[in-house]
């Protein structure tokens, strides 16, 4: 593991913080899949076949997409939260790795970047942000039509989790999650925030605060909704909690 981060990743945790690797440059980098769009069709089909055969092309894209941002942003939000570090984040400068089934499973990058301890939020989360999460809610909408909205709240929903584990840990993580997930305007220049989606009203069977999207898990063969579903009810016979397969958390 790259030794800034092991602090972060402790015990069972630290196969998460692996996510993230150095190495020489060389290969095409993740913009390279994202940007086009009939290639990562191709992708999202093999891994479609042979993970959820049968299964409804946008829920399918849709775990293949938090398989893609957890193995991104758990050491992205460890180093730039936790070390306080600017990372190179943006798609065009990782290497994205795929395992059997074309599921995310790496991002390899040529530098660590630099500390860069009294940066504001902005700057830390800036390429991570505009250069990696939006083409890849624009380019899985232009492959399979998922909603971009669905990606952007699994990126909401993992960076809440991460920041909820390093405050477990003694890092101050409140300016952050306040500017990401609780602010309209990115300050910089004033762009919508599109990490700050409204918060939904709890269904009947809800049991605690729900995610701001529904990731269509349910639609995959054989899964129901989760208890944090924002969606009512469906006819599914039970409601099941996440596999820690697409939500590896503990």
């Amino acid at each position: 593991m790259i030794p800034f981060l092991a602090p972060y990743f402790p015990g069972e945790w630290r196969s998460h913080g692996e996510s993230l690797r150095l190495g020489p440059a060389g290969g095409p980098a993740a913009r390279a899949l994202l940007d086009d769009p009939g290639r990562l069709r191709q992708t999202l089909e093999h891994y479609r076949a042979r993970q959820w055969p049968g299964a409804d092309a946008r829920a399918a894209a849709s775990a293949w997409s938090l398989h893609y941002l957890w193995a991104l942003l758990a050491p992205a939000v460890a180093a730039a939260s936790g070390a306080r570090r600017v990372l190179p984040c943006a798609a065009a400068t990782m290497r994205l790795a795929l395992d059997g089934v074309n599921a995310p499973v790496a991002f390899t990058v040529a530098d660590l970047g630099r500390d860069r301890p009294d940066a504001d939020t902005w700057e830390r989360y800036g390429a991570l942000v505009w250069e990696h999460l939006r083409p890849l809610a624009d380019g899985i909408h232009a492959a399979s039509r998922l909603p971009r909205k669905v990606v952007w709240a699994g990126a909401v929903r993992y960076l809440e989790a991460l920041f909820d584990a390093l405050h477990a840990m003694g890092c101050d993580v409140a300016a952050d999650r306040r500017h990401l997930l609780q602010t309209a305007s990115w300050a910089r220049d004033g762009r919508d925030n599109p990490l700050c989606l409204p918060v939904r009203t709890p269904p009947a069977h809800a049991q605690g605060p729900v995610y701001r999207e529904c990731c269509l898990y349910y639609l995959l063969p054989g899964q129901t909704q989760c208890m944090a579903c924002p969606l009512a009810r469906q006819s599914a016979p039970r409601v099941a909690t996440r596999v820690k397969e697409i939500s590896p958390l503990p």
